[in-house]
């Protein structure tokens, strides 16, 4: 069995570009979201300084601590809204949060395009997104898939 890579379609990409170009009529409208995570490994050495030829050596206690996820939304004019979870974002916690964030940043700002990658917990319940979306007069659209440096 082979495992094919999987790839950005660049046709896909130009859709999502024109779409943007054409709908969206000021950058102003446009709310990027995304999650990151990190745990007590984010702040360690990775590089150091030795004598040429030598690997440099370090001691530390390997321990991860607790692990810290965050869900944004943020906007053109540097506005950030978050919230967070101990551990991973599954489907749930996204659920509650991503419709909190919503309320929270497209209801000031009607007519917005809310822009999502295409991460599974993104979609489960897509219709539900774009349902809250739609209430506060915005939209809710996707990255072509694999485009994640689409996403600022």
């Amino acid at each position: 069995m082979q495992q094919a890579r999987a790839a950005r379609d660049e046709e896909l990409r130009r859709r999502f570009w024109e779409y943007i170009f054409t709908n969206v009529k000021s950058p102003a409208r446009l709310i990027f979201g995304d999650e990151t995570s990190m745990d007590g490994r984010a702040l360690r050495r990775r590089k150091g300084w030795g004598e040429v030829g030598s690997p440099v050596q370090i001691q530390e206690i390997y321990h991860r601590g607790r692990r810290i996820s965050i869900l944004a939304l943020y906007t053109y004019d540097g506005t950030v809204a978050f919230r967070w979870v101990e551990g991973g974002y599954n489907t749930d916690h996204f659920m509650n949060h991503i419709l909190e964030l919503i309320d929270e940043v497209m209801q000031p700002r009607p007519g917005s395009v809310l822009v999502l990658d295409n991460c599974r917990i993104h979609k489960a319940h897509q219709d539900v997104v774009q349902a809250a979306c739609e209430l506060h007069g915005g939209e809710l659209i996707f990255l072509a898939p694999y485009c994640p440096h689409d996403n600022p």
